[in-house]
């Protein structure tokens, strides 16, 4: 008569620490895979959101037979994740430019574009817009320094920053607290001050 053979103590403890280094592999992975997913759908939504724009533009276009001025006269037909936007502009060549985008509270940057925004139509970047591009890529980058170090480079110069299409120069400052000033700006060697701050310089950080 034969015996009913069950797993020992032993053989149920090891089956249980395979089953935990495999999920110590594959949890990471797996997690890395739905970041990636939801980060491919949040830029969708943000590039949805810009061509529903761009629809509206066009229809607001055929309707009064010229283009508007503000996001208010159009109207909008989108329907995916609310998208919200730092700075949604149509400019002077009416073309869309969308800058610090979020969908559920969550950052979503453009990696086809050098300034990380979504550009809609011809795209013409003003002098002042390069500047705010390199400023906020300098923030970025020291944050992320911070971030990896728990503090900020004592040399902004050695950080690793998306190059831009025009040479862009100023006499950068940074606090001690990773604020960054800029002042004595130029764009291929021509002068610019911000059209938004009093002192005509740029701020960024808190």
């Amino acid at each position: 008569m034969k015996k009913n053979k069950a797993f020992t103590l032993i053989e149920l403890i090891a089956v249980l620490v395979i089953l935990a280094i495999i999920s110590l592999i594959v949890a990471p992975l797996l997690l890395n895979i739905i970041r990636r997913v939801k980060d491919v759908a949040n830029k969708r939504s943000v590039d949805g959101y810009g061509r529903a724009v761009e629809y509206a533009m066009a229809s607001y276009q055929l309707e009064h037979l010229t283009y508007p001025d503000t996001f208010d006269k159009l109207d909008i037909e989108y329907k995916g994740n609310k998208v919200e936007c730092k700075t949604s502009r149509i400019n002077p060549d009416y073309s869309i430019y969308l800058s610090e985008c979020k969908v559920n509270g969550k950052l979503v940057k453009n990696d086809k574009e050098v300034d990380g925004y979504y550009h809609y139509g011809i795209l013409k970047m003003s002098n002042q817009e390069y500047v705010d591009t390199y400023g906020k890529n300098l923030e970025d980058a020291l944050k992320a320094y911070h971030d990896e170090h728990n503090e900020y480079p004592s040399d902004y110069t050695t950080l690793e920053l998306p190059n831009l299409d025009k040479e862009v120069s100023c006499d950068v400052h940074v606090n001690s607290d990773g604020t960054v000033y800029l002042t004595k700006c130029k764009v291929d060697n021509v002068d610019v001050t911000s059209d938004t701050e009093e002192d005509g310089y740029y701020h960024y950080g808190e």
